[in-house]
């Protein structure tokens, strides 16, 4: 075994202790099941030790009452067999599904708790097909693959133990092929890891893919882009149906290979044990429960080298679910946070540096404090770190260097839940889910009355249009509401933030994209919601923010100007020649 090969098995070993780790909390259940599997292949042998009687003892002395017995007990057995069987069936079913549920949801519940720099390197398709896909791999390993195992392992002991009891020469001689038999395992067990791996792989560009179509269909209509994702699908299905193919000639290659060693093994015994009876060293009786032991034997050393295809799937899908669960969430929480209570909202930058890659700044040395109720316009053109640097406040980031206070207090210190409480959010892209517009606006909480609801409504000036929906505030919207305009889906945005009632808010693009009424009713209803909030407003367009308290502007991730707008604008730098640039282009 070369270095390579030590690594793979400690790599399998390795995976393999993690789901046992899984199953031990139903231990009971898969003793129980293993008892059964243990009575099951006990019974399912029993024939083949009778079949001696039947023909030393029963045949010889011609007495009918011995064969009606003989019959009797064999439906007595096979009644006994079913049983155990269906036990042994259903417990190892059962403890599987408890594992894959209990796998699953960990896995959806860590993949919350992990930061969103974590989702900008991984595609939505990818977790997708890793949470469905690989993880139901393992399903099929854990229930099936499991049960089987079990059952199949101790069907194999009984006959195994009666070969020898019967002639160990005979047995010695069987086990002859046994190292020819493994090998070809083994080297296929390592083949269709590979292509596993690789399928796996193939399906999650494939997942990928049709994400991203589904959600970008009216651009690809808009431009004429069917043909082109019909390609880009098309490599993907065929790469996938490649390695299903590899998968599936390794698979049905392994039969036919297993099944000629047991035939060249099965003529070798057979023709050594007719002389024996022939020189009368070995009864007729026993030859023929000798053989019909090797051949109860044959079922489980088939199924068990089949298992081999799923158990190597599995590990491959597992590998790649443990993957997920190894990562970690850099944004953590000290072990006694604090409650952030009582906000004030004064937010202090104090030398705050940031990079998303080592090496290329995002952010340098930026030290700003933004006073409790002030409105601060953060502006300049894109790419220079504006949305990094509010992204910092609710702490989906950490500063590379330098800390954010809120009221005094270092972000690392507080609470998460309690700080993200404090703080709301609008985005340009508004992020709505395919329910009632009650349960958007409400988001999680069921605290509200609907003399609440109604008063945010008519703030953000949703209140007309969610009349007119044919049920009202129960109205479902559709995925990322898109049965609504883009003002309206802003609208419900800003009414979630107002019923959200935060001592801070962020505006980030907020009334970009939209046609000049529905920016004006969302200017209107932003107006109500910074009131006597502490709010930073990120804006293209400077006409947006002509009455914030005060304008910061950025380049290349530093502030270079900060004042009002009748004071950058009477200064002629970095702001002015921006209000120049867009009063010019509008006018163009």
């Amino acid at each position: 075994m070369n270095l390579s090969q030590k690594q793979d098995f400690i790599n399998q070993w390795h995976i393999f202790t993690r789901i046992v780790g899984y199953i031990r909390p139903y231990s009971r259940q898969l003793i129980l099941g293993i008892l059964a599997s243990v009575v099951t292949g006990i019974f399912g042998f029993s024939p083949a030790i009778m079949l001696k009687y039947l023909f030393d003892l029963i045949i010889p002395t011609g007495k009918l009452e011995y064969l009606y017995s003989f019959c009797v007990l064999i439906v007595g057995i096979y009644l006994i067999k079913g049983f155990t069987q269906y036990a042994q069936s259903y417990l190892m079913d059962r403890v599987g599904q408890h594992v894959i549920f209990d796998i699953r949801s960990q896995v959806f519940d860590h993949l919350l708790s992990l930061s969103l720099g974590y989702y900008q390197k991984r595609k939505s398709g990818e977790l997708i097909s890793m949470i469905i896909s690989d993880v139901s791999l393992m399903e099929l390993a854990v229930s099936r693959v499991m049960g089987q195992l079990v059952l199949k392992s101790f069907a194999l002991f009984p006959p195994l133990i009666a070969v020898f009891y019967i002639s160990w020469k005979l047995a010695f001689l069987a086990l002859i092929g046994l190292p020819v038999l493994l090998y070809p395992i083994v080297k296929f067990a390592q083949r269709l890891r590979r292509v596993s791996t690789k399928g796996q792989e193939q399906m999650a560009n494939l997942t990928s893919t049709m994400s991203e179509s589904f959600y970008g269909m009216q651009v690809i209509k808009a431009y004429n882009m069917e043909d082109f994702k019909r390609k880009r699908f098309g490599v993907f299905n065929r790469e996938y149906y490649k390695e299903l193919l590899k998968a599936a000639r390794v698979n049905a290659l392994s039969t036919p290979l297993m099944e000629l060693i047991g035939a060249l093994s099965a003529a070798i015994i057979f023709a050594f044990g007719l002389r024996m009876v022939i020189y009368g060293t070995l009864s007729q009786g026993n030859l023929l429960a000798f053989l019909a032991s090797l051949f109860i034997m044959y079922n489980p050393v088939k199924v068990l080298s089949k298992l081999n295809y799923d158990i190597q799937r599995a590990l491959a899908g597992a590998e790649r679910v443990f993957s997920v669960l190894d990562s970690t969430n850099p944004i953590r929480e000290k072990p006694d946070p604090v409650m952030l209570e009582h906000v004030t909202g004064k937010i202090s930058f104090e030398g705050v540096s940031f990079e998303y890659n080592e090496g290329e700044p995002v952010l340098q040395q930026i030290n700003l404090d933004i006073m409790p109720g002030e409105t601060l316009a953060l502006v300049g053109v894109s790419g220079v770190g504006k949305s990094t640097m509010v992204s910092l406040i609710p702490r989906f980031y950490d500063p590379t260097d330098g800390k954010i206070t809120i009221d005094g207090l270092d972000l690392r210190v507080l609470s998460l839940t309690s700080l993200r409480d404090n703080i709301g959010m609008v985005t340009q892209e508004t992020i709505l889910f395919n329910d009632t517009i009650y349960n958007n606006i409400t988001y999680g909480r069921s605290d509200f009355n609907s003399e609440q609801i109604e008063k945010a409504c008519r703030a953000a000036y949703s209140y007309d249009f969610i009349q007119e929906m044919p049920n009202g505030l129960e109205t479902v919207i559709g995925e990322r509401g898109t049965s609504l305009s883009g003002g309206q889906r802003q609208r419900l945005a800003i009414t979630r933030a107002l019923l959200k009632n935060p001592p801070i808010l962020i505006l980030d693009e907020a009334t970009s994209s939209l046609d000049a009424e529905s920016e004006a009713l969302i200017q209107k209803a932003l107006n109500t919601l910074i009131r006597n909030r502490t709010t930073i407003i990120i804006a293209h367009r400077l006409s947006t923010v002509r009455n914030a308290s005060r304008i910061a502007v950025m380049h290349h991730g530093q502030i270079v100007e900060l004042g009002t707008h009748e004071e950058l604008f009477n200064r002629s730098g970095a702001y002015r020649n921006l209000y120049d640039l867009q009063f010019l282009n509008s006018h163009s």
